[in-house]
């Protein structure tokens, strides 16, 4: 198995606000722009959070299991078009 992790900041709950995504947010997310249903927020900056708009971090995690396909293609150092 393998297994990558990020550590991703978190927007400052006292001081985030609302906000649109730009068209190349959308078009990157895969967002119909004719909805407008998605709420998005974007830092602002407050003395709780040193003007900065974050505070703290939150983990996002990817795994991978390795099945035997899998395993085969790695010891032989297959490029990634295999």
């Amino acid at each position: 198995m393998i297994l990558a992790q990020r550590l991703l900041r978190t927007l400052c709950p006292r001081c985030k606000v609302t906000g649109e995504p730009t068209a190349d947010q959308r078009a990157e997310l895969d967002l119909d722009s004719s909805k407008g249903s998605e709420i998005f927020f974007d830092p602002k900056g407050c003395t709780e959070c040193n003007h900065f708009g974050y505070s703290g971090r939150t983990s996002a995690f990817e795994v991978l299991p390795i099945f035997n396909g899998l395993s085969v293609l790695i010891s032989q150092r297959a490029s990634a078009s295999a």
